[in-house]
Order: structure tokens, then sequence, then C-alpha cells
């Protein structure tokens, strides 16, 4: 069993029986919390802070890895969010090399939830509310689309994603009705 020095683990993905990449947060200094990313391989874990844009230069109050996926050993997408003076902010991070660099995608409100196909097409969820999805071909996120919503219900936010082998993703989702409150569905 491995350590992360505190705070929680929020998502796993394992592309391999040998290789995996966790996610979440740790204490930071000033009572902060600091996202970070953790690489398993034959060598054991690595564990590597995630800098956040946000003010102070990664002294938010709070910045969090809330789901990963990876398509292969070196191929991983992270979601996540963090808070600072301008409220809820998400952000999508994409590796091609493991990990040793990244690139950052700035997400309206928070990235909860991303999945990646085998070959590379990943799948995220982003909003205030979860209520925005995003796609992912390759190279560059596509604008995000308002998560469909049966007639009747209304503040649609996604609950988890899933993308397959052949590149079928699904998507678990709620809504709120006046009647019952919240009603889960799918597509």
């Amino acid at each position: 069993a491995t350590g992360f020095g505190g705070g929680l683990t929020s998502a796993i993905s394992c592309p391999s029986s040998s290789d995996c990449t966790a996610g979440g947060w740790t204490y930071g200094p000033n009572s902060t919390f600091r996202a970070w990313i953790a690489i398993r391989s034959t060598a054991g874990w690595t564990v590597v802070i995630v800098d956040t844009p946000s003010d102070g230069g990664g002294n938010s109050p709070w910045q969090v890895v809330d789901s990963v996926s990876c398509s292969t050993t070196t191929v991983c997408v992270g979601a996540g969010h963090y808070t600072d003076s301008t409220g809820n902010n998400g952000f999508l991070l994409v590796t091609n090399d493991g990990w040793s660099t990244s690139t950052y995608t700035p997400v309206p409100g928070s990235a909860s939830f991303v999945s990646c196909t085998p070959n590379g097409p990943c799948l995220a969820s982003g909003g205030d509310n979860d209520e925005l999805i995003l796609g992912f071909g390759g190279r560059e996120w596509t604008a995000s689309r308002i998560l469909p919503i049966p007639s009747g219900l209304s503040d649609p936010s996604a609950d988890s994603i899933s993308c397959s082998t052949d590149g079928i993703c699904g998507v678990l989702a709620y809504g709120s009705d006046q009647l019952s409150g919240d009603q889960g569905y799918g597509f």
C-alpha cells in the first residue's frame, strides 16, 4: 500500500495490469488543498502536484482532480476543478507521455467526469452543474454541448461517463421535475 500524503483519492484508471494513474487532492500550505496525479508503474508510485492557474499561482483554497481516464500507459486525461476569487473553475489535463508533460484546458464551472476509448477519443463533463459535454478527438477539445434532457425535466447534470473499446460512450445523468425532485436518465 502507498500513501499519498493525506487528502483524498478520487479517481483511478489502469490501462494495463502494472500501470495506473490516480487523481485527488492533498493538504497544502495555509489550509489549502492541492490537486495531484499519481502514476504507478513497475517501479512504484510517483506523485505529481497539479498547479492550476488560480489566484496566487497554485494557492487556491481548493484544487482537486475528480476523474482520470487512460487509453494507454502514456495517454491519459484528468478532469478537475479549483476555486479562486472568480468562483469554481474546471480544467482538463491531457498527457501523451505518461505525465512528463501535460496540456491544460480551462472548462467553465467544473470538470467532474472523463472517459476515453483505447484509441484516444474522450468525452468529459463540465459546467456549473456538469451540464455540458465536451469531446476530445486527440488534438483539441470540441465546443461543449448542453446535455440532452427528457421532456418535463430541467437542470441536467452528468453523473457518470463511460466509453467502450468500440468508441461508443454512455452518460448517466439526472434532472429535476417539480413533482418528485431528481430523476435519473441515460443516453
